[in-house]
């Protein structure tokens, strides 16, 4: 699929993305899951980002956000991530070849 000239530095994005994790936290009990991020490029300006966190076995969806790429500039990108939750998460960095470095 072709991007949009604008998010061209961040075609090597586009596609689907998955695999298994355990989660480890001091409050809960560890659990398995399986992630998939999905990115895709609409012919805007901007590539769209979902993600969803499902427990391993069973299924059971655990998290989910979605959010877009954008670019601001020669190497410069935005990546904004909202989440059921109501937290929202602001990132911006650079682009280099196949390296995104964001900070929030």
């Amino acid at each position: 699929m072709a991007v949009h000239p604008d998010v061209a530095a961040l075609a090597f994005l586009v596609g689907t993305w998955e695999g298994d994790g355990r989660g480890i936290y001091p409050t809960i009990e560890d659990f398995a899951y399986h992630e998939v991020v999905e990115i895709e490029a609409p012919p805007k300006p901007f590539l769209a980002y979902r993600q969803r966190t499902r427990r391993a076995g069973t299924g059971e969806p655990l998290h989910m956000e979605a959010g877009y790429f954008r670019s601001v500039g020669e190497g410069s990108v935005e990546l904004v991530i909202a989440q059921p939750t109501g937290i929202v998460e602001c990132h911006s960095g650079t682009v280099d070849g196949g390296y995104i470095h964001l900070t929030a």
